[in-house]
């Protein structure tokens, strides 16, 4: 809104002038001829949000270990290795609101009889594998031997390789038919091996590790020579270098074939290798996850006090176990032996599922305390079972079944609830609820993802909302980009973008199955994708995965040109919401209104009719609603005739004429009798106060003419005051104020009723 005296001075001596214009030319100045070189988008958060946050269950073992009276009911005041198993149930429930910790065995589940299987790797053309010697309980070196068994067909095994020697390099290769291994001058094909080094036979009952790297095939069909070279010099001296990938537990099957289908539903025709891991689920499958980190096990205070925060690491321990269980039981729950097509296996060891991997966790820096975390989660009335699938561990319930158990790193306050990100049904998960996380954003976990920003530039963010938004709509340019609105746990549900010509967009972010025909919808994995690291200009703490928790978007300092495709649309109409009939003399006259179709930075115009023509008063730009307010100051009394008019680079519109009176308010006041020929008396004000202005008090004839009976003037305050003697028939008569004065708007007073008798 901008009042008269901030027009620009050209206009402003227009208007003086009393020069009239017929109505305004289209005007192309409101398109930006820049728009911002790049966003910066701030949030909270990182991951999905919903279940159980990971900074969060640290920050509350933090909490609640150092103030125990708040947990209720009590784990104990104690800091010690019982509180902290209470704890690690506490956090639990409260981010899987209703669920219950309990108690289970894996072989309460007939698809895990032989243990978890976990998708290693997957479309594989070059696999290499030797064993590795452990330190046994001696600190001597033992173990590392191999043994093979080799397969013909899914069930058949052809031969068994024995006693394959530590740190022997074997190599997986295969051609459009046949796979083989190889070592040495030695070479078997088959179509699957099972490879077998922890406490076989062939080591007698020493534990070893297997370790596993791949390669390429080069444009030939060929083992790629430099990748091959390369690892070689990566085999890993030391169990702690993260390159490595060694695995302690179970067994490891090499399956050569075509599994599953391709993205486009389509079977999978190329065979390759495909790698699973097969090891107990309850303790050796989370002993090599790494989801978590294992120095959480405790806390230093400010005041140098080690701190027991283990609870954290069991209640990952109990979400994780919970996840991987409820993910067999759900392949399994027609056939045990049922999996993955496309992995042959029960879960993935990516982020597809849990990040399982393997040795590395349990053999880097602290990682005995993560093993202890996990062991402190079993029941320990069936830890010395002879049978291991028989002891029993925590996992979360609800009806007596295991629960969806996600979790990811943080949020920005409160866990989302499941329906709000991917549109499940939110009846069938009652405990993927909203959940307080407070404890994310609690500086003492060192959260680096509690407040982030994040910067990314014009193209990119045009290109991926345009991938997202597919067929519903285009974006040519964002001059704008805002949050307009927010679910009840904090997410991003709505955004408007505005273009290079002011045209606002509301983009819903929803899940799919929630999305509305003739909107333009996102979902929240969209949001994720688009502020992922791929997309980001490096900026302070902007190494990031994604959340939905935004707070601020902000356009940045530099531009760029903008988009020559962004066009204004063709204005339909300008519609004024407020036009007063009448305006007290020496107010502020102010007018709002909308147009069609909604576009930001449109020119509307109050403009007056002169008998020239129409000539403009004010004018004001279009908010990224379409909203105006125009104001008319403090003009002077009389009629006029206004109307609004809008105009863009296509086109202009205008709208409805609109009279307005503008005048001083006069009032009178007078006795309701008085006796014939006696004196009335009329006072009254005349607002804003003018002196000496002469008031004229006028009786109504029998014929409804107007004639004058008294006359009086205004004195410095407005106030005035005029007699004469009464009429000296009997009867009613009505009496009016008035004052001839072009400008003060010629006032009238209301009629008020005397009666003579």
């Amino acid at each position: 809104m901008r009042s008269l005296s901030r027009l620009h001075p050209l206009l402003i001596s227009v208007i003086a002038m009393g020069c009239a214009f017929v109505g305004f030319s289209p005007i192309p100045v409101h398109a930006a001829n820049t728009v911002p070189a790049t966003f910066t988008i701030s949030g909270s958060g990182w991951g999905h949000g919903i279940g159980m946050s990971q900074y969060g269950a640290f920050g509350m073992a933090i909490d609640y270990s150092l103030n125990p009276s708040k947990v209720t009911p009590s784990c104990g005041s104690v800091n010690n290795d019982a509180q902290q198993a209470c704890l690690a149930d506490v956090i639990a429930k409260n981010y899987y609101p209703g669920a219950t910790v309990s108690e289970i065995s894996d072989s309460e589940t007939p698809g895990l009889s032989s243990g978890i299987r976990v998708g290693l790797k997957q479309d594989e053309d070059v696999l290499y594998i030797r064993g590795e010697q452990l330190k046994d309980s001696r600190n001597v070196l033992a173990g590392g031997n191999l043994d093979v068994d080799v397969y013909d067909s899914p069930t058949h095994v052809k031969q068994t390789v024995s006693n394959i020697a530590a740190n022997t390099i074997v190599t997986f290769t295969h051609s459009s038919a046949t796979a083989k291994m190889a070592w040495g001058t030695t070479v078997v094909s088959g179509s699957k091996f099972v490879v077998k080094w922890n406490r076989t036979p062939s080591n007698g009952n020493k534990a070893g590790l297997l370790h596993l790297e791949r390669s390429t095939l080069d444009s030939n069909g060929e083992v790629n020579t430099t990748k091959t070279e390369a690892m070689a010099d990566a085999w890993c001296p030391s169990a702690t270098r993260d390159v490595c990938h060694r695995y302690k537990y179970g067994s490891m099957e090499i399956a050569f074939g075509a599994f599953g289908k391709n993205e486009d539903n389509s079977l999978d025709t190329v065979k390759d290798f495909n790698v699973v891991n097969t090891l107990r689920l309850s303790d050796e499958y989370l002993y090599g996850l790494g989801e978590m980190p294992s120095s959480w096990f405790h806390y230093v205070t400010s005041g140098n006090v080690e701190l027991n925060t283990s609870s954290a690491l069991q209640a990952q321990t109990i979400a994780a176990r919970t996840y991987a269980l409820q993910k067999v039981r759900a392949q399994t729950s027609s056939d045990p032996k049922s999996v993955r097509a496309a992995c042959q296996c029960h879960v993935y060891a990516s982020t597809n599922d849990q990040a399982f991997i393997g040795y590395v966790k349990e053999a880097s820096y602290r990682g005995d305390k993560w093993v202890a975390a996990v062991n402190a989660t079993r029941d320990s009335s069936t830890a010395s079972l002879a049978n291991v699938n028989q002891r029993k561990w925590k996992v979360l319930t609800y009806n007596n079944a295991p629960i969806q158990a996600y979790f990811s790193s943080s949020t920005g306050g409160y866990s989302q609830p499941v329906s709000e990100v991917w549109g499940s049904t939110q009846s069938a998960f009652p405990y993927l609820v909203k959940a307080d996380d407070r404890w994310a954003l609690d500086s003492r976990t060192g959260n680096p993802y509690a407040h982030w920003s994040v910067q990314i530039s014009q193209g990119t963010l045009v290109a991926q909302l345009n991938k997202f938004l597919g067929s519903q709509g285009e974006i040519t340019d964002i001059a704008s980009m805002s949050i307009a609105g927010k679910t009840d746990s904090g997410s991003i549900a709505k955004l408007i973008i505005v273009d290079s010509v002011g045209t606002p967009r509301t983009i819903n972010v929803r899940p799919k199955s929630h999305w509305i025909s003739g909107e333009w919808d996102i979902t929240p994995d969209n949001i994720r994708s688009l502020i992922g690291k791929s997309n980001l200009i490096p900026i302070a703490n902007s190494g990031f995965n994604g959340s939905t928790y935004l707070t601020t978007i902000t356009n940045g300092s530099s531009t760029t040109n903008a988009s020559p495709s962004t066009k204004s649309p063709k204005l339909v109409s300008v519609t004024g919401t407020s036009w007063p009939k009448t305006l007290k003399l020496g107010q502020t006259y102010t007018v709002t209104g909308t147009i069609s179709p909604v576009q930001a930075g449109v020119r509307v115009t109050l403009q007056r009719k002169l008998a020239t023509g129409w000539s403009a008063l004010n004018t004001s730009s279009t908010n990224s609603s379409g909203q105006w307010t125009l104001t008319w100051t403090a003009p002077t009394g009389g009629s006029y005739v206004l109307r609004a008019e809008a105009a863009n680079s296509r086109n202009s519109v205008h709208g409805n004429n609109h009279p307005v009176t503008v005048a001083a308010q006069l009032t009178m006041k007078a006795p309701a009798k008085v006796t014939s020929k006696s004196a009335i008396t009329f006072t009254g004000a005349l607002s804003p106060a003018r002196p000496h202005i002469t008031v004229v008090v006028e009786r109504k004839t029998k014929s409804g003419t107007w004639s004058a009976f008294c006359s009086g003037k205004t004195d410095a305050t407005g106030q005035w005051k005029s007699s004469r003697l009464a009429p000296q028939s009997h009867g009613s008569i009505t009496f009016r104020a008035r004052i001839a004065n072009a400008q003060l708007g010629n006032p009238v007073s209301a009629s008020v009723s005397v009666t003579v008798r």
